[in-house]
């Protein structure tokens, strides 16, 4: 499912038709493969998306808003410096190929007129953005060395266009042609002689060119009959005829609304397998199959090392319990070391020198039975007292600490939990770096480098709005969970949180009103699906009152207690979450 040359002929089409004469007002890169355009003319305002990520390279016009580092990359300030304030001159394609030029009218540094060049070259894992003027380039998103590759792209080269494969462009040539070229492909099945003579196409088009006419892939060119080929020109035709301005963008889904496919125009090879979805524009299209992708790969990449780092805790931290755990049993033995001292000292009057044991009753034991216990010879029979006494407050004392390692130890591993639950629900990259950070404060993970101390960023909780018109709002991580529940919530709030399982914590504002019914139970729904149990059904969810939940002194983050609290029992549901989540 690539973005091929016919969409972008189609996107090259609409730009000219819309953009023209548009100024370049802002300029960003939210990341290093990804650069946004922010156009503006009178009553035209939009942002053009170009992405070079080998798994989603595109480029259109999109309504997302993406999170700007704090500082910007080089390659943004000079193109700031370079590009910002041009007006969009032209669009051009590179015949049919997969190659956008994007000419700006712009002002160098003495004020005179020049033009920049931006080549968008869509090429899976070679995709690239190259910035040129004069024929020569000023610097690309990816600088290509020879040594990589047969192109030279480097600041100050000769840009050289991509070599042409040689294949018809069907907009340009005669369709009785194209049916001569592809009858000459005589070697060649239906589908690989279409595909290998028409130029610029997705294979989903090719196939369905195929499908229409002939019906059979694999069916040899020799096999073909007139009938078939007199078929294949009308479908040719038709396309051609359509092509751009009466094109229909559309998501093909499975029955389990997985996307499988994206394309221009209505599909039937497929029959009923998949059903269609239809978009006013490619713009649109791309935007929906792309975005959402987008942003999961992007989170699953910078969550991978913190995910292996948090998992790494939590597998320590249980050896470390079981270890202690261990440790704690072999102390039970302390009161056998408390006995033994004590039956000594009441003893004294049986033990001879040079004896290595006492046997007499065990008065502590209910059946009086005789014990046995053994003596240091060295040592005089109250010092052997005393030095069981020694170990029994020795074994005492450990069993003490070992006590207190092993509840703080339960207690990070709750937090790992609760930590780990909150990476696997975030939304956004930023979200994964105030976790990191905030395992950073927590002292559990240390940074490589020293960076500046960054300014605290004002908590964006969640918000949803009830049925009934009440704010939900959820925490995103555990400071914010903290910042919800114990600074800005009012006493009278709700609070809701899973029963004894990592979750975000969810509040409804009440401004002082009742609440009704319909609202705690979306508040529950809510505060369920927002946790780890978010696959299961009949959660249980606490809630009660912000006045009964209180942090306890050197607690962690988002770890509080409460009281007098109720229990619901609902289950997870996505769709409400979205439905009632603020736009």
């Amino acid at each position: 499912m690539a973005l091929d040359g016919a969409m972008l002929g189609i996107i090259k089409n609409d730009l000219n038709s819309t953009a023209l004469g548009a100024r370049i007002e802002k300029i960003t890169m939210p990341y290093k493969d990804l650069i946004c355009l922010f156009l503006n003319k009178p009553n035209f305002k939009k942002t053009l998306l170009i992405s070079t990520n080998p798994n989603s390279a595109r480029i259109h016009f999109t309504t997302e808003r993406f999170e700007n580092p704090k500082v910007p990359p080089m390659l943004c300030m000079l193109l700031r410096k370079r590009l910002a304030g041009g007006r969009l001159k032209s669009v051009s394609q590179y015949g049919t190929d997969r190659v956008l030029i994007l000419e700006f009218d712009c002002k160098n540094e003495l004020g005179d007129d020049i033009v920049i060049s931006v080549i968008v070259e869509m090429f899976g894992r070679l995709s690239n953005v190259i910035f040129v003027e004069d024929g020569r380039i000023i610097d690309a998103l990816h600088r290509i060395d020879p040594s990589e590759n047969k192109r030279f792209i480097l600041p100050n080269a000769v840009y050289e266009f991509p070599e042409k494969q040689e294949r018809i462009n069907i907009f340009e040539t005669d369709t009785n042609k194209v049916i001569d070229t592809i009858k000459s492909q005589t070697d060649k099945t239906a589908l690989n002689a279409i595909s290998s003579v028409i130029d610029g196409l997705s294979p989903i088009i090719y196939r369905e060119f195929c499908f229409k006419s002939v019906g059979d892939f694999e069916k040899p060119v020799t096999d073909i009959n007139a009938y078939q080929f007199s078929k294949l020109y009308d479908v040719l035709e038709e396309f051609k005829n359509s092509y751009p301005n009466n094109v229909k963008p559309c998501l093909l889904r499975d029955d389990n609304g997985v996307i499988k496919e994206f394309t221009f125009i209505e599909i039937t090879q497929y029959g009923e397998k998949y059903s269609a979805q239809y978009f006013k524009n490619v713009h649109e299209l791309l935007q929906n199959y792309f975005s959402k992708r987008d942003n999961e790969e992007r989170i699953r990449q910078i969550s991978n090392s913190i995910t292996k780092t948090v998992n790494t805790l939590i597998s320590r931290t249980k050896r470390k319990i079981a270890l202690r755990e261990k440790e704690l049993a072999a102390t039970k033995e302390k009161e056998k070391y408390r006995i033994y001292g004590e039956l000594i000292k009441a003893n004294l009057h049986l033990i001879k020198s040079g004896d290595s044991f006492l046997e007499c009753q065990n008065y502590y034991d209910p059946e009086c039975k005789t014990v046995k216990i053994p003596l240091d010879i060295s040592l005089s029979p109250i010092k052997n007292a005393h030095k069981y006494f020694k170990e029994y407050r020795k074994l005492s004392t450990a069993a003490g600490m070992k006590e207190e390692l092993i509840a703080k130890a339960k207690a990070d591993l709750v937090y790992f939990e609760s930590v780990l639950d909150c990476i696997k629900r975030t939304s956004s990259p930023a979200d994964i770096e105030a976790v990191k950070q905030e395992l950073v404060d927590e002292g559990f993970i240390r940074l490589k480098k020293k960076s500046l101390k960054q300014k605290a960023q004002k908590p964006t909780p969640q918000r949803f709005i009830s049925t009934d018109g009440f704010e939900i709002l959820v925490g995103k991580n555990n400071y914010q969970n903290d910042w919800l529940t114990t600074k800005f919530a009012s006493k009278q709030d709700f609070w809701f949180h899973t029963k004894n399982i990592p979750g975000s914590h969810t509040v409804v504002i009440t401004d002082g009103k009742d609440v009704p019914n319909s609202t705690l139970t979306q508040a529950a729904v809510i505060a369920a699906t927002h946790s780890k149990a978010q696959n299961s059904r009949q959660v249980a969810v606490d809630y009660t009152k912000i006045k009964n939940v209180k942090k306890p002194t050197g607690a962690k983050p988002g770890m509080v207690i409460y009281k007098t609290n109720q229990t619901a029992y609902v289950d997870p549901d996505f769709e409400l979450c979205e439905r009632l989540k603020e736009k």
